[in-house]
């Protein structure tokens, strides 16, 4: 059996096959005109205790979305819960440090962009992860802070000089998403 849930431009596909022990689901996997997922690891990167389309990166399972998949805020987060999961609200600093460190995060494009779980909700808000835990101050070290109003969502972006830092967006840009399995 097969269900379809199409958000922008993506489509999750899963198929269902009731004789699979312990979960009724054993594939899913977006789909894109111009790109097919591969269900083998990636770049030395396993999979291991996470799920398909989910990898294990700094302790989480997480699902890059490739530089094809670019949704708006509110796209990328319901893509996440067609995956069973939602935008990730990782521990930013300490998380992605070690994740770099260990090399267990995959090769980024310079300059790329992806949605994490965090926006306020206007111009003069403070910035909140999903689960309503207060972000870093956006004056911080941790921020590439665009004083722009409008842009209240939250992205993780790589700088020439290989370091993440958060960025913030207009909800309504178009980027690729990291989607966390909870």
């Amino acid at each position: 059996m097969y269900s379809y849930i199409t958000v922008g431009s993506l489509t999750v596909i899963r198929h269902f096959d009731q004789s699979y022990e312990g979960s009724d689901m054993n594939f899913e996997s977006p789909v894109n005109a111009s790109e097919t997922f591969r269900s083998q690891s990636h770049q030395g990167y396993t999979r291991v205790d996470c799920p398909t389309p989910y990898m294990r990166i700094a302790g989480l399972c997480l699902r890059m979305g490739t530089r094809l998949q670019k949704l708006s805020w509110n796209d990328a987060r319901a893509y996440c819960a067609a995956i069973d999961g939602d935008l990730s609200t990782l521990d930013f600093k300490l998380e992605m440090v070690m994740a770099y460190s260990k090399g267990e995060w995959p090769t980024l494009q310079l300059y790329s962009s992806r949605w994490l779980g965090a926006r306020r909700t206007d111009d003069e808000a403070p910035f909140y992860w999903l689960d309503g835990e207060v972000m870093p101050d956006p004056k911080s070290s941790l921020w590439i802070y665009q004083d722009i109003p409008g842009f209240n969502c939250v992205a993780l972006n790589r700088t020439q000089e290989y370091e993440s830092k958060l960025i913030n967006y207009n909800c309504s840009d178009t980027i690729s998403s990291i989607c966390q399995l909870h």
